[in-house]
C-alpha cells in the first residue's frame, strides 16, 4: 500500500492571519471607543464632519483627550445614571452601522486567508502526491490550474465559499464580543461610580482576552481548513482512503484520537470517535491537530 506524506499546516500563513486579525480588532476597538469618547465630549452628539481618530503624537489631540477624560469623570461621579443612559443609547444607535462596516472588513480578511491557504495547501499536497507516485497525467486533468498561480481541483474550489463564510462568522463573533466588552467597561464605571482610568483598565483586561481568542481562531482555522482542502483535493483526484495520523496537542490529546492513529478510513465518512459519538475527520474537532496520509489507489 502506497501512501503520501501528510501535509503540515502552513505556520507562516497562520501567523499572517493572526497579524491581520490583531490589526483589524485593534482598529475596530479604537474606532468605537473614539466615537464614544467624542460623543461624551461634544455633549449633544457628533456632527457629520467630526474627526473620529485621535493622533497621540498631536498636542491638540492629547489636549482634547485630557478634556474628554475630565468630562467623563465628572459625568460618572456627578450623575452616573445619565452617564449610563447616554452611553447605552449612543451604542444602540450606532451598533448596526459599526457591525455592517466590520462585516465587510471581516469578509475581506476571510477571503484573503482562505484563498492563500488553499494555494499553500494545494501546492504542498500536489508535491506530496506526486512524490508518492501519482503520475503527471492525473494532475494535468484533475488538478489543473483552476486558480491563477496555483493548482487545485474543482472539488476543492467548490468548498472555498463555505470556508470563507465559516471564517467570516468566527471573526464576526469576536467583534460582537468586543463591542460588548467596550459597553461593559463603561457600564462598570457607572455601577461602581468609577473614573476614566477604571474604564481604560477594564478595556485593557478585555483586550488581552480578545487577542488570545484571535490567536485560538487563527490556529484552529488553519488546522481545520488545511485538512478540509486536502480532503476535497483527494476527492477530485479519486483518492478515497486515508491513514489517520494522531498529532499530540501542546498540553493534552484526545484518547480516542490516540486509538485512531495508524488506522485506515474512508475520506468521505471519517472515523468513529467514541468521545463525541459520531464520525469525525482529522482537524474537525476544536483544536484537533490530527492529519491524514492519502492512500494511493492500486
Amino acid at each position: 500500500m502506497k501512501t503520501a506524506r501528510a501535509v503540515q499546516p502552513n505556520l507562516g500563513r497562520q501567523a499572517k492571519f493572526k497579524k491581520k486579525l490583531d490589526s483589524f480588532l485593534k482598529s475596530f476597538r479604537n474606532r468605537i471607543l473614539n466615537e464614544i469618547l467624542l460623543y461624551l465630549s461634544d455633549a449633544g452628539g457628533l456632527t457629520e464632519d467630526a474627526s473620529l481618530t485621535f493622533r497621540p503624537d498631536d498636542p491638540l489631540d492629547r489636549a482634547r483627550l485630557r478634556n474628554i477624560k475630565e468630562r467623563i469623570n465628572r459625568l460618572v461621579l456627578r450623575d452616573p445614571d445619565r452617564f449610563r443612559r447616554n452611553v447605552d443609547e449612543f451604542i444602540a444607535r450606532n451598533m448596526g452601522n459599526w457591525m455592517r462596516t466590520a462585516d465587510r472588513e471581516t469578509r475581506q480578511i476571510a477571503e484573503w486567508y482562505v484563498k492563500n491557504l488553499a494555494a499553500d495547501v494545494s501546492t504542498a499536497q500536489k508535491a506530496s502526491l506526486k512524490a508518492a507516485g501519482i503520475p503527471d497525467s492525473v494532475f494535468a486533468y484533475e488538478m489543473r490550474q483552476t486558480r491563477k498561480h496555483f493548482f487545485i481541483t474543482p472539488q476543492a474550489i467548490n468548498e472555498l465559499p463555505g470556508m470563507v463564510a465559516d471564517t467570516t462568522n468566527l471573526i464576526s463573533n469576536i467583534t460582537t464580543s468586543e463591542l460588548a466588552n467596550i459597553r461593559g467597561a463603561f457600564m462598570d464605571a457607572y455601577e461602581g461610580h468609577g473614573t476614566y482610568s477604571q474604564i481604560v483598565e477594564a478595556l485593557g483586561r478585555s483586550s488581552s482576552f480578545t487577542a488570545q481568542r484571535a490567536q485560538r481562531v487563527a490556529i484552529d482555522q488553519t488546522l481545520k481548513l488545511n485538512q478540509q482542502i486536502q480532503q476535497a483535493n483527494c476527492k477530485g483526484l479519486g483518492v478515497t482512503r486515508g491513514i489517520w495520523i494522531h498529532v499530540p496537542g501542546k498540553y493534552t490529546s484526545r484518547e480516542s484520537h490516540i486509538e485512531m492513529n495508524g488506522k485506515e478510513f474512508d475520506l468521505s465518512k471519517g472515523m468513529y470517535d467514541k468521545e463525541v459519538g459520531r464520525n469525525v475527520m482529522p482537524g474537525e474537532l476544536y483544536f484537533c491537530r490530527c492529519q491524514f496520509r492519502a492512500v494511493l489507489p492500486d
